[in-house]
This record gives structure tokens, sequence and C-alpha cells, in this order.
């Protein structure tokens, strides 16, 4: 069986003195991390509730994002039995199924949550990328389906669309 847990990776101190909050997820005594995106300091973390102090948004949405992981791992747990994979647990978890998604999917999603965990500066920069890329390429397109040979004509795109404004 296997636990999820929010905590502190204390191993992964920052400049700033904050550390990376993690979802834990514990599987047959073996550790494997999940990333939050955000970082906070030790005094700001309630390590027995498992909540960041004074921050009801953001532990609402991590709260949301706790019980989508549970539920995940409660279905994985009863469909693998057997499964002592931590790396395929985590894939699980977090959705690594690059067929699922469109690019322009993930961008939309990565904006959403930016905006609910209120960094708006985040989110602008991510809408005016995906509205400039959007100009040159197609973002409906599985990311399995986006090749180097697209990655590079995008940049050629790219890099000769500001030539054209430089002119101007």
């Amino acid at each position: 069986m296997a636990t999820l847990s929010l905590v502190l990776d204390k191993r992964r101190q920052k400049k700033d003195s904050t550390y990376p909050l993690v979802f834990q997820v514990v599987m047959n005594s073996k550790p494997v991390k999940i990333s939050t995106g955000i970082s906070v300091k030790e005094c700001e973390f309630d390590s027995v509730n498992c909540i960041i102090k004074e921050s009801s948004s953001v532990n609402k949405e991590l709260f949301r994002v706790e019980e989508t992981y549970r539920k995940k791992l409660d279905k994985f747990c009863v469909m693998n039995p057997t499964c002592v994979n931590g790396v395929e647990l985590k894939n699980y978890l977090l959705n690594k199924t690059p067929d699922e998604f469109t690019i322009a999917e993930f961008w939309g999603t990565t904006i959403q949550k930016l905006l609910t965990l209120g960094r708006l500066g985040g989110a602008n920069v991510y809408k005016q990328s995906k509205t400039a890329i959007e100009k040159h390429a197609d973002l409906n397109i599985p990311f399995n389906k986006f090749t180097y040979h697209d990655l590079l004509n995008l940049e050629q795109q790219l890099y000769l669309s500001r030539l054209l404004m430089d002119q101007d």
C-alpha cells in the first residue's frame, strides 16, 4: 500500500531560504516526490496539518490536487497490486502519456493553474508566448506528434518574424 502526503523537501534549500513543497508518495518504503512548483519558508508551512499558513487560495488548489492524486493512487494500487516501481506510479499520477494531451491543452491548463495560484506575471508570459507561437504553429496536436523538425521550423519562423518587425 502507498501513502501520500504534502511535505517540504528539506534536502533542497534555495538561496532565499525556501524549500520546495512536494507531494511525497511512499510505496514499499521508497519515497517518490512530485513537485508542486511552490516553495515556502519552513516557518510558513504547518507540517502537522500539511498546509501553508495564511494562504487559503493556494491550500484550496493543493487540496484539489491532493484529492486527485489520492483517487488515482487508490485506482493504481487496485489495478497493480504487485507493482513496486515508484517511477511507474509517479508517471501514472502525473498522466505521463503524451499522446493524450495536446500542446494547446497543456498551455491552457498551465495558465489556469498559474492564475489560481495568484502567479499573474507567469500566467501572462505563458499567454503571450502561446499567442505568438499559435501564429506560426498548430498547437492542437499531441506532444508526441511535434517533432524536432517542427521545432526547428518554428524557431526559424519566429526569428524571421522578429526580423520583419525590426524592419518596420
